[in-house]
């Protein structure tokens, strides 16, 4: 499926008409621990924007969605001689607390915060993140890094938190923390250097999603 997008995004001069051609949704109403935020079908999940405890849509894994991207974009991968594997995708609120609270006592709570989301707000929870590693695990500094950055986004994934936009985000840079956006959303992010939360204003700005 991968293709079929490139080449509409290959054809066209000015990116946002893919988005205008293919996108019509609404941003759904937001209300914290009840109602998780919508725009433009993707769920919102950031410092600002949460989920209600029980929020288990995925049945506690990741989404098919996701493992059949993923899947083919290991393939792809692997032909290029680069090994990457999931080595974190579901997680409940419960395990996400135990993590963030491990940390606090750890570190404190103000730089926990800097790279643990807090219960509630870990886009684990929503089954369309992986944390992406190798076969010697960690990711940083590796020609997997290199790849990834590169042709992730021709599968629908994004690389969530990078190190220019960490005032934007809020979260220090992770090289292995992906989210699954899908075609095209994640090729215009790529082309515009945008990350989730810019790309939700850009959407607005272009005026591609008619607000409620």
């Amino acid at each position: 499926h991968a293709d079929e997008y490139i080449s509409v995004y290959e054809e066209i001069e000015n990116i946002e008409e893919v988005v205008v051609n293919k996108f019509e949704d609404k941003k759904s109403e937001y209300i914290e621990g009840e109602k998780p935020l919508y725009v433009d079908g993707m769920i919102v999940v950031n410092k600002q924007y949460g989920l209600p405890k029980d929020f288990n849509p995925s049945g506690g894994k990741i989404e098919n969605e996701v493992i059949e991207a993923f899947e083919e974009m290991k393939e792809a991968a692997k032909k290029d001689g680069i090994t990457i594997n999931i080595r974190s995708g579901y997680r409940s609120y419960n395990t996400q607390k135990q993590l963030y609270n491990a940390f606090v006592r750890r570190d404190g709570e103000e730089e926990a915060n800097r790279y643990s989301a807090k219960p509630g707000y870990s886009e684990h929870q929503t089954g369309l993140a992986v944390d992406i590693g190798t076969t010697t695990g960690k990711i940083e500094g590796t020609v997997a890094e290199r790849w990834l950055a590169k042709n992730a986004a021709s599968y629908g994934f994004i690389l969530r938190y990078p190190s220019h936009k960490v005032n934007v985000t809020k979260i220090e840079f992770e090289p292995w923390h992906f989210r699954y956006v899908g075609l095209p959303h994640s090729l215009i992010m790529q082309e515009h250097d945008l990350v989730f939360e810019e790309y939700i204003e850009f959407l607005k700005d272009n005026e591609v999603i008619k607000y409620e």
